[in-house]
């Protein structure tokens, strides 16, 4: 899970209710992903409304336990996936748009191949 980066944005906001970044990255792992982005705001401030249509939505709804304001994820099974989304949603010279370009595996076969454990290894 260490090896899944996390996208805050100088947006970020609810601290005290944001997930745990082990829970959040396990989820992502889970659905074969390799980088989340925080997406409960967006460019312009306002609180993104989504409902998640199926478990398998890219979009999800996580917050910590017990915890306040829900927060609302965008995780990435791709480099290319997660450049588009990030330069269309904040724009091609913004920090999101940077972040998603740097990510350091194409895709979730890469991160299996440079992080998995191996049996017996």
């Amino acid at each position: 899970a260490d090896a899944i980066p996390v996208y805050y944005g100088p947006k970020l906001s609810d601290l005290e209710s944001l997930p745990r970044e082990e829970s959040l990255k396990t989820r992502v792992l889970s659905a074969h992903g390799i980088a989340v982005a925080w997406i409960t705001l967006d460019r312009f401030g306002q609180r993104a409304e989504y409902e998640p249509k199926s478990p398998a939505d890219p979009v999800f709804h996580l917050r910590r336990v017990g915890g306040g304001a829900g927060h609302l994820w965008r995780l990435f099974h791709a480099r290319e996936e997660a450049a588009t989304y990030m330069r269309e949603s904040y724009g091609a010279d913004s920090e999101g748009a940077e972040w998603a370009q740097g990510l350091a595996v194409r895709d979730f076969a890469e991160l299996l191949e440079r992080h998995g454990r191996r049996e017996g290894a």
